[in-house]
């Protein structure tokens, strides 16, 4: 059975209050409960679960920001593989890692390395040197994934497309994808030549869903023809919200 110290209920009682701060959205305390996880607390409980021995605490926290630096690149390379590279897989994946290793850690996690209190190692100014360009590496790493994901969202938008099926030029697909921040409610509208050809009822699209509906072109008259689909969103009809159109040859095709 796995027993934690009182070292290892501390960090049990940090990551909880950091699983709270990120549910509540307060700055303040995204800030004082996540520079840890990000900088230091994964590091330093690999180091106890693998149990490798410091020689000083220069070597302990050196090794701790180290090893945070690698936990933060791999958890980027995995969210981003999966397409949810976002302040809240980022807290998913820094918690369930910490979790994790403090898992592994259990019964190991001490104060800090065994022979601190002779005296025998002090905070070299190499070791300085190298904690504060981890730190500033980390640091800048964390901004520059905070720009990109504030200009990422000035490009997302709902995707409306219509387009004629392969090999049946009388049939077409209207599509809509949701690519915003939340659920919305859509409402497509059809156009034949400025006519009201065909109207759908509402449906709910949670972001990142796709909806599709087959189009059926009846038999046209020589000359060209414009079909033309409408988009509302959350039920307001007095706002155009999308539009796309096609036109259509003299024999029914696109």
């Amino acid at each position: 059975m796995m027993r934690f110290g009182a070292n290892e209920r501390g960090v049990a009682a940090w990551l909880v209050f950091a699983t709270v701060a990120a549910v509540g959205n307060v700055a303040p305390l995204l800030i004082v409960a996540w520079l840890p996880l990000i900088l230091y607390l994964p590091g330093r409980l690999f180091l106890a679960a693998a149990r490798i021995e410091t020689t000083g605490w220069a070597e302990l926290a050196l090794l701790s920001v180290c090893l945070s630096v690698v936990n933060v690149l791999i958890g980027g390379f995995l969210l981003g593989v999966l397409h949810v590279l976002t302040p809240s897989g980022w807290a998913l994946w820094l918690v369930s890692s910490s979790a994790f290793l403090l898992s592994r850690a259990a019964g190991r996690l001490v104060t800090g390395p065994a022979d601190v209190a002779d005296g025998s190692s002090g905070f070299a100014r190499r070791h300085l040197a190298l904690f504060s360009l981890a730190a500033f590496g980390v640091a800048s790493a964390f901004a520059v994934a905070v720009s990109d994901e504030a200009a990422d969202k000035a490009f997302r938008y709902t995707e409306f497309w219509m387009a004629p099926r392969s090999g049946t030029p009388q049939m077409l697909t209207v599509g809509v994808r949701n690519a915003e921040e939340k659920a919305a409610a859509y409402e497509i509208e059809l156009l034949l030549d400025s006519a009201a050809f065909r109207t759908w009822p509402a449906f709910d699209l949670t972001p990142g869903a796709v909806k599709t509906r087959e189009v059926i072109v009846p038999p046209l008259r020589k000359g060209r023809h414009r079909l033309e689909a409408r988009l509302f969103k959350d039920g307001d009809r007095s706002r155009l919200y999308r539009r796309v159109f096609i036109e259509l040859n003299p024999m029914g095709g696109a």
